[in-house]
């Protein structure tokens, strides 16, 4: 039973290849809406979700941490799709024991985490608003 209808919804969701993003690309797709599976490395990840989301589904490769990527997955999805309906805020980074890195790598690695979990949120947002 469908709790709720999203046919002719087109959404995007980042960090779609694996885990809760996945399963959300998913659960988009049951409930009727194209689905967008934004992935950086995971190729065979995001086929394997695309393949579960139906044959409309979209696969749109690209590093979220980079502000120009942004605006070209969201140009993307637009460009294939015609529309943006809906957008799912997902990818995400972390790293295990990264205070045992020298301060110089850290300090690198900290500006990474920050842009992949905080900033691609504001710069996928604020493309999905001012196309």
């Amino acid at each position: 039973m469908k709790l709720i209808n999203l046919q002719g919804k087109v959404s995007l969701i980042t960090g779609a290849s694996r885990g809760i993003g996945k399963s959300i690309a998913e659960s988009l797709a049951e409930a009727g809406a194209r689905v967008a599976i934004g992935y950086k490395d995971d190729e065979e990840g995001a086929r394997l979700a695309a393949r579960r989301c139906g044959d409309s589904s979209l696969l749109v490769r690209g590093d979220v941490a980079d502000p120009a990527d942004c605006r070209r997955i969201v140009a993307e999805v637009l460009q294939r799709a015609e529309k943006l309906d809906i957008l799912v805020n997902n990818a995400a980074t972390s790293e295990r024991d990264s205070f045992s890195m020298p301060y110089e790598a850290w300090i690198i690695h900290w500006q990474r985490i920050m842009a992949t979990n905080l900033l691609s949120a504001v710069n996928i947002s604020f493309w999905r608003s001012n196309r």
